[in-house]
């Protein structure tokens, strides 16, 4: 991202109470630096709620690999005087439904079109799909 994102304790203990009971969660905890510096920003909205603690929330997300498993981590950063860690949530990849939704977009390029460099349309989407699975972030 490059920005700088605080942990305070608030944070923390948020996200420590957020889904206290799901293991997956509670071992991301121990690489939420990692998280937040691989993440990939998604979108920015305005606060909605009454509280004005934070004037907007900026959505993020990451991949994350835990023994074999892949995961996708959704951050939530609260702006408001800076940037500062909020929560996230963490829940499985869903391959099945990524890869065919991957061959859905595919099938309008099945024709032999081809990408500005010559290569295939549907040789590029294949390579998407082979490295969908990677993970951005790697937990043992």
């Amino acid at each position: 991202m490059g920005d700088i994102i605080r942990i305070t304790r608030k944070g923390a203990e948020k996200v420590t109470r957020h889904d206290a009971e799901n293991l997956e969660h509670l071992k991301s905890l121990a690489v939420i630096p990692e998280l937040i510096k691989q993440s990939i920003f998604i979108k920015e909205e305005a606060n909605e709620k009454d509280k004005n603690e934070y004037d907007s929330f900026r959505y993020y997300v990451v991949g994350l690999c835990m023994a074999g498993v892949d995961y996708t981590v959704k951050l939530v950063i609260g702006v408001k005087n800076g940037l500062t860690y909020y929560d996230h949530a963490v829940t499985p990849v869903e391959k099945q439904k990524l890869l065919r939704s991957i061959d859905e977009i595919k099938r309008p390029f099945a024709s032999k079109e081809s990408t500005d460099d010559g290569e295939p349309v549907s040789d590029v989407l294949s390579a998407c799909k082979d490295s969908a699975s990677e993970c951005r972030v790697k937990l043992a």
